[in-house]
């Protein structure tokens, strides 16, 4: 059995919303960082938050990325019919139909 995929998917959307959110999270992340080395006096403990904070965000930034692709993927059997292609056919008929009416008058 084959199978199509279809996939409507701009690979810069994705990669713009990885950016935004690893730039906005970063700068987030760096300043709890700051507020944590300057109420603990502590370098293990920012480093340790710092570890940790960045396991987290990659954990996002792959799902959402995930999510995205997977969102605007369709995978299907190729004897499978799209809604777009039902309707197209559907147009075509029409079409047929009003030609070969043209034809006989």
């Amino acid at each position: 059995m084959k199978f199509k995929v279809k996939v409507d998917l701009s690979m810069m959307d994705v990669f713009g919303n990885a950016l935004a959110m690893s730039l906005g999270f970063g700068i987030v992340g760096v300043i709890i960082a700051s507020i944590i080395g300057a109420v603990s006096n502590s370098d293990e403990l920012v480093y340790l938050f710092l570890m940790l904070y960045l396991i987290i965000i990659l954990a996002v930034i792959f799902s959402s990325v995930l999510k995205t692709t997977l969102n605007n993927t369709v995978i299907g059997s190729s004897n499978e019919e799209t809604k777009t292609e039902k309707l197209l056919k559907e147009v075509l008929e029409e079409l047929r139909e009003l030609k070969n009416n043209q034809n006989k008058e």
